[in-house]
Order: C-alpha cells, then structure tokens, then sequence
C-alpha cells in the first residue's frame, strides 16, 4: 500500500501530511523556479508552444470518473445550498459558506455586466451553481449551459423543474467536440479553462 492511499484512511497523522505536503511543494518551486528571468521567460514561451501544439482537452473520461459523475447526494454534505465547488468570496471574515458562495456568484454577474433579457452560454457548469443562480435572477435571460456530466445535467433539470425555471436549457457534451451554431450576449467559465490545454483551439 502507497502512502497516498495510507494518508486517505487516516493512518498518517495530519501534522505528518502537513509537512510531507510543505516539503512536496518547496521541491516542485525549485523545479519549477528558474534562477533568472530570462530563464523564466523561456520556460514560459516552451509551455505555451507545447499547449498549442495540444488538443483542446485530455483524459475527459477520467475526470468523469473522478468526480463529475459522482451523484449530487455526495456534494450536499460538504456544500452549501448553490453546490458551488469553485472559489468562494469572504466579504466579512464571519460570513458563513452559503453567504460565500452566494457574495462569488454576484461578482461574476457585476463582472461580466449581466443585464436582463441577454442569451448566456455558460461552459462548464458543474452542479449548475451559477446557471440556476442567473436564471433565478435574471428571468428574461435564456441561459444554454454545458456539463461533461450525465449526473450533472440530471441534477441541473431537477433544480430547474423545482424552481420552475423556464430560461434555462442542459447540454451534456465533451467540450472538445462541441459545435454551437449560435451567438450569445455572454459567454461565462468559471474554473474550466483550469482543466483545458489548448485554448486557443477552444476559443
């Protein structure tokens, strides 16, 4: 047995996993950390050549089987009501997760100048945290939001029939293959790009 699967039983203690995570990533920075700025700037221009000459995304099915396909019973017992699994926003060190979430999801409509009536396309958009939030507030607003996700999409068209939302339309598709013939007002992504390599094939 590993000890990464020895650390998940809770075997390990935490202040032991707390020093192997510290010394992990003081390792990884001086890898990664070139001595001078002109090697800093190589390094960089290798990466974004290598992410060019990539697809748009890798190992889909895998990540699917990591944790987009896991039911929504599981992240309602470690998030709030939006199951928003991406950053959330403390405007007040006593707010509580719900009030965080919530506070994130505002900024993203002030962000992207969200006005009632526009047409939304919102790619990647997990248990639908931002998608229901738009269609609740801006119900002129049609929204098409894509998930990777079967479980996500049933989860998603549940929400919508429990709030009775009618602005709201799930696509499940690979984002690597996917051909909208349509133009939109705003075009939202929290977080996925984090998992692309390719963007410039993307966009």
């Amino acid at each position: 047995m590993n000890i990464y699967k020895l650390a998940e039983l809770g075997i390990i203690p935490i202040p032991l996993i707390k020093a192997g995570i510290d010394y992990l990533l003081k390792n990884k920075l001086q890898i990664e950390m070139p001595d001078s700025q002109t090697k800093l700037q190589e390094k960089t221009n290798r990466f974004i050549e290598e992410l060019k000459s990539m697809p748009i995304a890798v190992a889909t099915e895998l990540a699917n089987q990591q944790h987009y396909e896991i039911p929504g019973d599981f992240f309602k017992l470690v998030l709030e009501k939006n199951l928003k699994y991406s950053s959330s926003l403390w405007l007040d060190k006593n707010d509580d997760l719900n009030t965080a979430e919530t506070n994130m999801l505002e900024l993203y409509c002030q962000k992207a100048k969200i006005i009632d009536g526009q047409s939304i396309l919102e790619l990647g958009c997990g248990w639908g945290s931002l998608t229901l939030y738009l269609a609740s507030k801006y119900p002129n607003c049609n929204i098409n939001a894509i998930s990777n996700s079967h479980s996500q999409r049933k989860f998603i068209k549940e929400k919508i029939k429990s709030k009775k939302l009618t602005n709201v339309k799930i696509i499940t598709a690979n984002i690597a293959n996917l051909n909208l013939n349509a133009k939109y007002d705003r075009i939202l992504s929290v977080e996925m790009f984090d998992h692309m390599k390719n963007w410039a094939l993307l966009l």
